[in-house]
């Protein structure tokens, strides 16, 4: 994964800055809260308006992937800090990872789909799963996320997530507000990995 730090730091920020733009009008603000897992859990940001955040706000020297995946206890951690600054709001939550759990000590995964379902069930939500494996992609299903997507360890695979993100955003807030944009008529892809490029140029006839 570090050999792809800068690309998934300019995912992330590309990512940023197009919903600034799309948020920068609307008649209400989006919060971004940034959690980043490795064999601890940092948190980046909470609830800081995304329109501040336009252009590069986040560096390379601020990721460093290390260590072992905690990834059901970040998921947790994101969870609660979630009900707890934003109790009312519509949320959307997205997990982002190249590995299956292997250190988290206070969930399972048993308990975060409980947890995620319980929190899925209360609010208005959208769930994107980003995994860079057949196995990493299975966890999202299972727990129950509703929008599930296979990538590559690639930075031309990285940075077509930023598509499935926007696309997803942009589903949910249409469905949210009963309002079309310019994302909520593309099909939010499930697969964006390398494999669907090879599949898409091998002549089949």
């Amino acid at each position: 994964m570090t050999d792809y730090k800068e690309s998934y730091v300019q995912m992330i920020n590309s990512f940023i800055t197009e919903q600034g733009r799309l948020w920068g009008n609307a008649p209400i603000k989006a919060y971004l809260t940034l959690i980043m897992f490795a064999s601890g859990i940092r948190v980046r940001c909470v609830k800081i308006d995304i329109t501040s955040l336009a252009g590069e706000s986040f560096t390379s020297e601020m990721y460093t992937p290390h260590g072992a995946t905690c990834l059901y206890d970040a998921i947790g951690h994101s969870i609660s800090s979630l009900e707890m600054v934003t109790p009312m709001r519509p949320v959307i939550l997205i997990v982002m990872t190249d590995g299956e759990d292997t250190a988290s000590c206070v969930h399972t995964k048993d308990t975060i789909t409980r947890l995620v379902s319980s929190f899925a069930r209360k609010k208005d939500s959208c769930l994107v799963w980003l995994g860079s494996s057949p196995a990493v992609v299975d966890q999202g299903r299972y727990i129950g996320f509703n929008h599930v997507c296979t990538y590559s360890e690639s930075s031309t695979s990285i940075g077509r997530c930023v598509d499935v993100l926007n696309c997803a955003v942009g589903h949910f807030v249409a469905d949210l507000t009963g309002v079309p944009n310019e994302y909520s008529a593309t099909p939010v892809r499930d697969d964006v990995s390398d494999i669907m490029d090879m599949l898409g140029s091998m002549d089949l006839n």
